[in-house]
């Protein structure tokens, strides 16, 4: 006999009441668990970038950061294919005691949120890595390669030899300092155009004049490198120009490997005093009169003790810089990888060294010494055996002191990081890991929120199934 419609249904409801197991019942309660996970998802991101920088280098604690906007993360370097050094990524430990940082008032404090891809603090002297983050990974490093071009060029060529400037070299991109095709120069006034105002048809120039071909030149710097005791980093591009504009889509270097390159170029006169020159005057070969302001001018005239030495920036590896101080008695060296505002970065992390004692170990890591003589020539025996003499001092082929190094370092090498690892690990502090945290969290609270729908449907027909009349 068939049942009664009202028992069919259970107790009769009002208009405006839905059925449980209709749509309308269920879209509140779905949306509202969907609106839960975004918000779940927004809480993450929220917190991600605060969790994921850890704990505030403790020198820079005491300078509140004031950019509001997040630069852009640029790609990883083509192929940089880093030879694994010793060591795991240091950092100098939280406990370390915050010094009272000195006024830069020409120099904003960096952004604390947003730490650089990579940074070195060295002493030039001792060669002790003070403070690293990321040192052995491979990145863009923009025109802080010109350094390598300039040393390898003085290695090639002398400065009171000239060039003929070729169409490739003419029309390369700016910044440039407007050279053209058959003109000729000299290679002193192409280093300092390359050095003082980061000019990269001079940084082609060059290379054509040094090698024959800028290819052929990239080969040159990357066995430079190799005896300078760099392991992480591949050279393509004199200039320092990545992407389509690069030679092989640009340089890899890490900055343990440019904190080498730097204390090399210290120790040669002709490069450091370009480095520091803040305006330069020159006619060239067109009778044009050139004035070159120095694009490092906002540091040199804003830091005490600065002397260089090369800034760079493209839109893919931002703002980069290797600079030097020097403070009663004391020179060291930063460099900085992947930032919003390298200067800034640089003045900070620079007043975290000079407040550390002299003669401390820091992290533990020394670069190698110095093996290149004050005209940039490589010294005797300057094969890289992974072995020294502590307390050496370097000495060029006459016996005399390496102009620009205060003492030797302790070890021919400091120890090695496991670039790999710390590329796979993407320690605390990497722009990505506050994302991934977020996208996590995110997705696993839609899955959580579309198993409660399930289960709370299935039990809403369990129980109206329940309370049906026997027939």
């Amino acid at each position: 006999m068939p049942r009664p419609a009202s028992n069919r249904t259970g107790p009769s409801r009002g208009a405006g009441t839905p059925d449980p197991g209709s749509a309308g019942a269920r879209l509140p309660f779905r949306s509202a668990l969907v609106a839960a996970a975004l918000a779940t998802c927004v809480v993450a991101a929220a917190a991600g970038p605060a969790a994921a920088v850890g704990p505030v280098p403790p020198a820079t604690a005491t300078r509140l950061g004031t950019e509001s906007v997040r630069p852009p993360r640029h790609p990883a370097a083509p192929d940089p294919a880093p030879t694994p050094s010793a060591t795991r990524s240091t950092e100098v430990p939280p406990t370390t005691p915050a010094p009272t940082l000195p006024a830069h008032p020409s120099i904003p404090p960096p952004a604390l949120r947003w730490p650089p891809d990579a940074f070195v603090v060295a002493d030039a002297g001792s060669g002790a890595v003070l403070a690293a983050r990321h040192e052995h990974r491979a990145l863009l490093p923009a025109s802080t390669q010109k350094l390598m071009t300039a040393l390898v060029a003085l290695q090639l060529l002398d400065e009171r030899e000239t060039l003929t400037v070729g169409p490739r070299a003419a029309a390369q991109p700016a910044m440039r300092i407007g050279m053209k095709t058959g003109e000729v120069w000299t290679v002193a006034d192409a280093v300092r155009s390359l050095l003082i105002v980061s000019a990269n048809d001079a940084a082609y120039a060059l290379a054509e004049r040094a090698s024959g071909r800028v290819e052929a030149f990239a080969d040159a710097m990357n066995a430079a490198a190799r005896r300078l005791g760099m392991h992480d980093s591949t050279f393509r591009d004199p200039a320092g120009l990545d992407g389509p504009e690069g030679v092989g889509g640009g340089s890899a270097v890490s900055a343990f490997d440019l904190a080498v390159l730097a204390r090399n170029v210290l120790a040669v006169p002709a490069l450091a005093g370009t480095a520091r020159t803040r305006e330069y005057h020159f006619t060239g070969p067109d009778g044009v009169g050139h004035v070159l302001s120095n694009h490092l001018r906002r540091f040199l005239d804003g830091y005490p003790g600065a002397f260089g030495l090369k800034p760079g920036y493209t839109s893919r590896a931002l703002s980069t810089v290797v600079a030097a101080a020097r403070r009663d008695g004391r020179t060291l060296v930063v460099t900085i990888l992947g930032a919003g505002d390298s200067v800034a970065w640089a003045a900070a992390l620079l007043d975290r060294g000079f407040s550390t004692p002299t003669g401390s170990e820091g992290t533990g890591a020394v670069l190698p010494p110095v093996r290149v003589d004050s005209h940039g020539r490589f010294l005797e025996a300057t094969t890289d055996t992974g072995t020294g003499t502590a307390g050496r001092g370097r000495r060029d082929a006459t016996g005399a002191p390496v102009p620009g190094v205060l003492v030797a370092p302790a070890a021919e090498r400091g120890r090695a990081v496991n670039a790999g690892a710390n590329d796979s690990e993407d320690p605390a502090g990497g722009y990505g890991s506050w994302a991934a945290v977020a996208t996590a969290t995110g997705g696993l609270a839609l899955v959580a929120g579309a198993a409660f729908v399930g289960a709370a449907t299935l039990s809403r027909r369990r129980r109206r199934r329940s309370r049906r009349p026997l027939s």
